[in-house]
This record gives C-alpha cells, sequence and structure tokens, in this order.
C-alpha cells in the first residue's frame, strides 16, 4: 500500500494490499492492525487519518460555500450590466 497516496489508504481492498490482522464481530470489520507497525505507529496513523477526514469534511464544506458565493456574485454582476 502507498501511504503517501492518500486515496489507496481508504481504497476498498486495503486488506488485499498489506498484510495484518482484521478483527471482526459478525460481518463487521471494526478495526485492522497492519503486520509492520508497532502499537504507537499506529495510534498516530489513526489520530492523522482521524484529522485528515475531519480536515476533507472541512475543506468540502469551504468549497460549498465558496461556490454559493460564486453563484451569488455571478447573480449581483449580471442584475448591474
Amino acid at each position: 500500500m502507498d501511504r503517501s497516496n492518500i486515496s489507496t489508504m481508504y481504497s476498498n481492498n486495503i486488506f488485499e494490499q498489506m498484510g495484518g490482522k482484521n478483527k471482526t464481530d459478525g460481518k463487521t470489520i471494526d478495526s485492522y492492525t497492519p503486520s509492520d507497525k508497532s502499537l504507537k505507529e499506529q495510534s498516530s496513523i489513526e489520530k492523522l487519518m482521524k484529522a485528515n477526514r475531519e480536515l476533507k469534511r472541512d475543506l468540502d464544506v469551504t468549497q460549498d460555500e465558496l461556490k454559493k458565493v460564486k453563484k451569488e456574485l455571478e447573480l449581483a454582476n449580471s442584475k448591474k450590466i
């Protein structure tokens, strides 16, 4: 798995890309332990991934707001002309 490419980190076939153990409760996978990482590294990676998800959500919200403002600005400019 290429950890420098964020899209591969969140792909559906992550378990095929890297060895490790996944803990299952029935049919749902609730966690994954990469075989090449210590507990400290795993914790750091989990924190990084959580921060990335939060930043992605913030970016999406900001981009949506920017699109709305651009549309409003275009409407305002078209009314002036």
